[in-house]
């Protein structure tokens, strides 16, 4: 059988792929995020049908509908019906906004380095042993202006929808903030964007910068980091029931806001040295995981946060909602979001063996919308898509068998974005090039 996890019941999906609606979602514990739960969080399915924390809010009463969605009982999941138009597929609507529990609140750490392409808390990377022989110093060779042009388009290329990011999240909280009167609503402010940022610093970690985008990198770097410091300092006097505005901690917010105006800035002044623009070109850019054995056309505007045992692309603010509601059910908080995975089989597994393991999973991502026939890349599978009732997130949930392996390709989404992301999933699956 596939090494697929079984969820635990009553959670929205996030996207995972072969990626959350699941899709966000808890891997083991190589993979474990660098951000701390705290015990009391429910466990909930994540992207990859692996269980992950629910979205980090109190209900709002006792009364709140706690009855499981229920599902349909009959063979679609096993057998290939004919598929349902994107259009015709309504969309889900959003459950009611519970008030935030400040006993959830947490901030992941901002992470914007790499090792050989593994972000720290996602696998084992060897620590460098210190040497005490001294590096001799090289004069640096002149480099040729298009090929340094060409790497820092494709530096910007990450960078600019990631700092464009940025400046959106926290500019969301920025203009709230003062009208936040309770402790809860500045938690949940601080939760939400927190999440958005550390996504952002995995991204940055994930970019190749080149000597000439070296400043501007540094400078955008720290930007984060220092944003998500407030947010760590925020959150400690909120837990604590103090309403986290001492001058300090105002002073802080403010500056990190302007450091990362300031880095923004920084970019569109490289950019301009060479004649670029920070907006994505025309054409789409190919992520070329050798971990996950795949490779994948990385929509406009989408990033990269992970590249190693998963690949997971997050998608930019357009495609996303915003508060706590839009992290989506993983316990990454990507929102929406598409991950790729892939899963030895055992021998002689066909796929209709792997469809029947698969189909007990799906239960646990919401009412079953549609069920359609795929290939991608040469191998045949299936493709089903979800609607959860309780989170109002829609799941595209993609299996195929590519020789001993299974890939799962899985997208989440909020329904207000349910059919720009079902195109975007129709073209990944177009796309996708698998290396059993």
């Amino acid at each position: 059988m596939p090494a697929v996890e079984t969820p635990n019941a009553g959670a929205g999906q996030a996207i995972t792929a072969v990626i959350p609606s699941p899709a966000a979602q808890a891997s083991p514990a190589a993979d474990a995020t660098p951000t701390a739960t705290p015990p009391a969080v429910q466990a909930s399915p994540v992207v990859g049908a692996t269980p992950v924390a629910t979205p980090p809010v109190a209900q709002a009463s006792p009364a709140a509908d706690t009855t499981p969605a229920t599902t349909p009982t009959d063979d679609r999941r096993q057998t290939q019906s004919t598929p349902t138009p994107a259009s015709s597929v309504a969309a889900t609507a959003r459950p009611a906004r519970a008030v935030f529990d400040l006993r959830l609140l947490s901030v992941p750490i901002c992470v914007t380095s790499s090792v050989s392409g593994v972000v720290r808390g996602f696998g084992t990377v060897p620590a460098p042993t210190p040497t005490p022989t001294a590096t001799p110093v090289v004069r640096p060779t002149p480099r040729s202006l298009r090929i340094a042009s060409r790497e820092v388009g494709e530096y910007l290329a990450l960078a600019g929808p990631a700092i464009q990011a940025a400046t959106h999240w926290t500019g969301i909280t920025e203009n709230q903030w003062p009208n936040a009167q309770t402790l809860e609503s500045r938690g949940a402010l601080v939760f939400a964007e927190s999440r958005r940022i550390a996504a952002l610093c995995n991204g940055i970690a994930l970019a190749d910068a080149p000597p000439e985008a070296g400043d501007a990198n540094r400078e955008l770097a720290a930007a984060l980091t220092g944003r998500q410091k407030w947010a760590a300092d925020a959150a400690s006097l909120l837990r604590d029931s103090m309403p986290a505005s001492a001058a300090s901690l105002e002073s802080a917010r403010s500056e990190s806001a302007a450091a990362l105006d300031a880095a923004l800035a920084a970019l569109e002044s490289l950019a301009a040295r060479f004649d670029l623009t920070l907006s994505p070109g025309a054409d789409s850019r190919v992520l070329d995981n050798n971990r996950g054995r795949v490779s994948l056309q990385v929509p406009l505007g989408w990033f990269v946060v992970r590249a190693d045992s998963q690949s997971v692309l997050v998608a930019p603010p357009d495609l996303q909602v915003t508060g706590i509601e839009g992290l989506g059910p993983g316990r990454e908080g990507y929102g929406s979001a598409l991950r790729v995975r892939r899963l030895r089989n055992a021998p002689g597994q066909t796929l209709s063996d792997i469809l029947v393991n698969v189909s007990v999973l799906l239960d646990e991502f919401g009412e079953l919308r549609r069920t359609r026939d795929i290939v991608v890349d040469g191998h045949a599978g299936v493709e089903w898509q979800l609607a959860s009732s309780d989170t109002g997130w829609q799941t595209w949930f993609a299996v195929t068998l590519a020789g001993d392996f299974t890939f799962i390709i899985e997208m989440g989404c909020p329904g207000e974005v349910s059919s720009e992301c079902d195109r975007i999933m129709r073209e990944t699956l177009a796309g996708a090039r698998l290396r059993p």
